[in-house]
């Protein structure tokens, strides 16, 4: 066979579309005329996609670098105390919120250590922060800053203006919608992945596209049941681990907000005067075990009911400890003196909690003017 020959045939195979090509068109031409051009124009309408959904990960990439959770951020620069959960004592400190769900709880004195330097910090991340029982802060605690500030988030939040409520309802029903869209568009791939050849390069990163959408905002945020109720007397119920002297405690004030991970709950009721404990070496009082050691003393609580201690006094020398105990639940605080020591002991007091949604869910709604708020 001559050189013009084999060109020859090139050049007719190069004219003629494969059977089954031009089969698959003819019949997308019989069902729906224009269905194969339409399918075609897939292609570009899906690259285009990829690349809105591109520069939507960027732009939300960022905002999560700068993301804090807002009810975090009501107790954020404030010393507050956190219940580790299970096996783990109660901690205090001044709170930093973080992105992506961190949290670092900054001491108030550093916590010395034995065989290595002193530490002056705790880091928990997300997974810690969840498996958590609650962050709360003790109202008695606060300085006249944080008293305002608080009274300021109780308003904006529990009695909001007008613009404010309805950037609210617009962004809820703009979370919806996304969700709405991202949905659809799973749903789509997986359809056109079936006769597209582009379709079904995308549809096989359908995971991920999805999650690059539902990163441009909170996924699942919106409760009705909280979203209507926000500003409302509402009773919250903590389930507590095993072991535990009750299996759940219950806690009432005002829902101030909410998040997809947490809860956050206002006590404005009446406060409740302190009662005065003064330990020598070991004091069992209403169901609480308080053990004085060599530079520290160590309070449990095995009672049913949650507590608050307030300020720890041993001489001319006075601690804040501020730390709300759950039944259960201990901590260790250093003595300020070698002499005794007197501890105040508040059986319910007038506290905030944040709480994660997964241990805690708001049961009732309750009237809050029958406790003074």
């Amino acid at each position: 066979m001559s050189m013009h020959q084999i060109q020859t045939l090139l050049a007719l195979g190069e004219d003629q579309e494969p059977a089954t090509e031009n089969s698959a068109k003819q019949f997308a031409d019989t069902v729906l005329p224009g269905a194969w051009d339409w399918l075609a124009g897939l292609g570009s309408i899906f690259w285009i996609t990829l690349l809105v959904l591109l520069l939507i990960a960027i732009v939300s990439s960022f905002l999560k670098l700068r993301k804090r959770d807002r009810t975090l951020r009501l107790f954020k620069d404030q010393y507050i105390s956190i219940n580790l959960g299970p096996g783990r004592q109660v901690r205090t400190g001044k709170l930093h919120p973080n992105s992506l769900g961190s949290v670092q709880i900054d001491y108030r004195s550093p916590e010395p250590i034995t065989d290595g330097p002193d530490r002056t910090a705790m880091l928990l991340s997300a997974g810690d922060m969840q498996q958590s029982l609650c962050v709360s802060r003790i109202v008695r605690g606060l300085d006249p800053h944080h008293l305002a500030l608080r009274q300021r988030q109780i308003q904006r939040n529990c009695n909001p203006r007008f613009i404010r409520r309805r950037i609210r309802n617009i962004t809820n029903f703009m979370t919806t919608i996304k969700d709405a869209i991202v949905n659809t568009f799973t749903q789509l791939l997986g359809t056109v992945g079936s006769v597209s050849p582009v379709g079904k390069v995308i549809s096989n990163q359908k995971s991920g596209i999805t999650e690059i959408a539902g990163n441009f905002s909170q996924p699942k945020a919106y409760e009705p049941n909280l979203e209507r109720n926000i500003g409302r007397g509402v009773e919250v119920e903590i389930a507590l681990p095993d072991g535990s002297p009750v299996p759940s405690v219950h806690h009432s004030g005002w829902l101030v907000s909410y998040t997809e991970n947490y809860i956050a709950i206002f006590d404005t009721s009446e406060p409740r005067d302190p009662v005065i404990c003064t330990i020598d070496s070991t004091l069992e009082k209403d169901g609480l075990t308080m053990e004085r050691g060599d530079g520290w003393f160590k309070v449990s609580n095995a009672s049913a009911d949650p507590c608050s201690l307030g300020t720890v006094t041993s001489g001319q020398s006075s601690t804040l400890v501020n730390a709300v105990l759950l039944p259960g639940s201990s901590i260790n605080v250093a003595l300020p003196g070698s002499e005794s020591v007197s501890l105040e002991i508040i059986p319910d007091g007038q506290m905030d909690l944040v709480c994660p949604r997964a241990c805690a869910t708001v049961r009732y709604v309750v009237d809050m003017r029958a406790t003074g708020s």
